[in-house]
Formats: structure tokens, sequence, C-alpha cells
């Protein structure tokens, strides 16, 4: 699969540029894990009473695997991501790491809820919400949230003979865009070839041509610090 193909075309020009040489294997200090939240843990209680699940909660982030772009490069030893059980938040560096964080769990039908906000007010900000992604990354389905293409879906789709195609669909809405510091939310409705994208309340893309009926959740983010919390998928019949 050629790196054209596996790099996310929301990527900003720079980003497009991607280091290929090998990272040097500078291990960084870890930082001791922070104190669960009871609070955290009642709401995710009362978001489980009403179907959803909440898939982050553990600090060593056990559940995810790091998949590193462009494709077929492992992972550095460094890790961007960093989850703050005090607080829960996901949070990314997102800068000179750019990679998909991918929940191993295979999922269908159903929606899949972030909330999120970049970290200050980054210059070249670039991240998405993934769905129904294959951890080949021979199909993948991103929400964009790359403030100039915010409200986009777009990525990779099989045909029944395997081979990949682009595609690209839905509203530019940065309007939609909150302020920096406040939270948005994108919920990504999946059911049948049919995903509905959701930013901040508003329909802004409504594709009915996916071809893979599940796959993998997850988040990407390069080129500016992003911030995650409340990462849910609700299961649909």
């Amino acid at each position: 699969m050629t790196r054209r193909l596996l790099t996310f075309m929301f990527l900003s020009a720079a980003a497009l540029a991607l280091p290929t040489a090998t990272r040097p294997a500078t291990p960084e200090k870890t930082p001791p894990p922070s104190a669960p939240n009871p609070d955290l843990d009642a709401a995710a209680a009362a978001s489980a009473a009403h179907g959803w699940i909440e898939l982050i909660r553990d600090y060593a982030l056990k559940d995810w695997q790091r998949v590193s772009l462009p494709g077929g490069t492992p992972p550095d030893s460094r890790s961007s991501w960093r989850y703050d059980q005090s607080t829960g938040i996901l949070h990314c560096a997102g800068v000179d790491l750019p990679e998909m964080l991918l929940h191993h769990t295979e999922r269908g039908d159903g929606i899949f809820r972030v909330e999120w906000r970049y970290a200050g007010s980054p210059t070249k900000p670039s991240a998405g919400i993934l769905v129904r992604t294959k951890p080949d990354a021979s199909a993948w389905h991103e929400a964009a949230l790359t403030p100039n293409v915010l409200g986009m879906l777009g990525g990779a789709r099989l045909s029944p003979a395997g081979a990949t195609s682009r595609f690209n669909t839905g509203r530019r809405r940065p309007e939609l865009m909150r302020k920096p510091g406040e939270w948005n939310i994108v919920e990504l409705v999946c059911t049948g070839s049919r995903i509905l994208l959701h930013v901040n309340g508003v329909v802004t893309a409504d594709w009915r041509e996916c071809t893979v009926s599940s796959g993998l959740v997850g988040l990407r983010a390069d080129g500016a610090p992003v911030e995650f919390r409340s990462i849910r998928f609700k299961p649909l019949p």
C-alpha cells in the first residue's frame, strides 16, 4: 500500500511531508499515574445505564493500539498519548509523532461520541475521529477536526474486489468550532452502509456508501496538542 494512500487527505501541507527517517529512540520519562476521580466513575456508571460504553478508563491505555503515520512503520518508543485519571482527559502532544490511537475492539453499528479541544490556539492543528477503520488502514473513515475542513468526512473505502478508493463528503463548517478552551462534540452514527456525522449538534455529512460493516474506532492527531474526553461508544441494534 502506497504512502500516499495511507496519508490522510485532511493533513496540512506541512504535515504531508512526514519524516520517514528513523526517529531517535529516546524514551521519555512516564509520569506517575494520577489518582482516579470518583465523580468520573459515577458519570461512567450513569452512561452505562443508557447503553454507553466508556472506552478509556485505564491509565496505561492497555485497550488501545498506536499506529504510526505514515503506515508501515513501527510506533516510536515515545508516546504522544497520556491519560489523566483525575480529570478524565486524554492528552495528545501531537508534535513530531503523527499517529492514530485505535481501540482494539471491533465495532459494528453504533454511535461513537468524543469531546475534544485544541490546547491553546495552535497555528497548524490537524486531528480526526475514526470509525470502521482496519488495522492495516485498507479502510478508514475519518471526521476531520482540522478547523478549515471541520464537518467533512473522508477516508478510504474497499470495493467488493478489495480495491481501495478515496472518498470525501460533507460540508465545511469551520464556524461550528467553539472558542479556544471550550469542548467540542463529535458524534459518528454508523448504521449499515450509512455514516452520519454530527459536529456540535449539527449534521454536516450523511454518507451512504460505506462498504465495511465493522472496524476499529479511534483518534488521530498531529501538528498540535489536542485533548479528548468522554470517549464513548453506544451499540445500536
